[in-house]
């Protein structure tokens, strides 16, 4: 029985670019080697909780400040059993017009067929596709066939709509090797930084207006999953998993049975895809930090027309922001009880990877 987190990160702050964080953190705290300091000056502005905002906020700084995707790694595993297993997302930040990134998205993609090599099936890499990347499926293809990759992973949030015309031959490609892909899913998330035009302001699809909002609110669009329902209608058997399963805004609406939110709930309509067509899932990951939906997750366990379908992740170490890992790794385990645990966490995580 192997445990698998089928929802990771391992990018260091030297992956990332200058304006991933506010006020040009990134930059400042690489050059001048400030990020033990800033992390200190975090946990210190509340020094009588050792669980507040600020403090999280640090365990997240000090993660990104390692020096080496294995460094990450490592820290990464501890939390798990010995023979568990990890799916690690790989991101390109380099079309998302936050700055330079110190080390590009091809050393991410190096970094992780170095571990690949090292620990074998301990980490399941999956490579980032972004429409706007020049020579997209090769480098997909030569990943996954030569150097190790186990699948795909699509961040919307960064600029594009899912069903981008530039990914069809992706998904061309997925859906005839059964090559699993993870999208992001939720209304948060790091987001496009540079400017919208006039075109952006109309749903290629749909030809509804969008509304002119800050980035932060604007990526919606982008993610909304209803998008998946054209990417799924032309390419119906594509195993894909919805990240994240609609965010936390959407959860604390779909556990009241109530809707706030102006547009339909992000939880339903994810559950009507994985109801629709066959090889659609959804992750637990980031969301799932709140206690108070638990009793709801397992109901939906014990539901026939999901239980097979929903995949325990944590977004280590994304998730640094809200818990700790030891939230996703122990805690939630103690809380649903290991039939549900096991469940997600190796049935069907197994089924989506294919390893059995």
């Amino acid at each position: 029985m192997k445990i698998i987190n089928i929802h990771t990160h391992i990018f260091i702050n030297k992956n990332v670019p200058h304006k991933f964080l506010p006020l040009m953190l990134v930059r400042l705290l690489i050059r001048y080697k400030l990020t033990k300091s800033f992390a200190r000056f975090l946990n210190s502005l509340n020094p009588l909780n050792s669980d507040d905002t600020f403090d999280r906020y640090s365990n997240f700084v000090n993660q990104n400040d390692r020096k080496s995707a294995e460094e990450v790694f490592l820290n990464l595993k501890k939390y798990y059993p010995e023979n568990s297993s990890f799916v690690v997302l790989s991101m390109d930040f380099e079309y998302m017009e936050a700055g330079e990134c110190y080390l590009d998205f091809m050393s991410q993609l190096a970094d992780l067929q170095f571990l690949k090599a090292k620990y074998g099936n301990q980490i399941y890499p999956f490579i980032a596709a972004d429409p706007r990347r020049p020579n997209l499926l090769d480098l997909i293809k030569d990943f996954i066939e030569n150097k190790g990759g186990k699948g795909i992973k699509i961040y919307p949030p960064l600029g594009f709509f899912p069903f981008d015309q530039r990914l069809y031959p992706v998904y061309e490609y997925a859906q005839k090797n059964d090559i699993p892909i993870t999208t992001h899913c939720s209304r948060g998330g790091i987001y496009y930084r540079g400017k919208l035009f006039e075109k952006d302001l109309v749903h290629p699809r749909t030809g509804e207006r969008l509304s002119i909002e800050k980035n932060k609110y604007f990526i919606r669009n982008w993610t909304n999953p209803k998008n998946y329902k054209y990417v799924l209608d032309d390419f119906p058997n594509l195993r894909l998993d919805l990240g994240h399963f609609g965010g936390m805004e959407d959860w604390a609406d779909f556990v009241k049975g109530e809707n706030k939110i102006l547009d339909e709930n992000w939880v339903e309509t994810i559950l009507e895809l994985i109801e629709k067509y066959p090889n659609v899932y959804t992750d637990i990951s980031y969301t799932m930090f709140d206690k108070k939906y638990f009793e709801t997750l397992k109901n939906l366990l014990t539901d026939n027309r999901y239980k097979n379908k929903i995949l325990f992740g944590s977004d280590f170490y994304m998730d640094e922001i809200e818990v700790n890992e030891h939230h996703f790794s122990t805690f939630l385990r103690e809380q649903l009880g290991e039939e549900f645990y096991l469940q997600m966490a190796v049935h069907n995580n197994s089924k989506f990877l294919k390893l059995a």
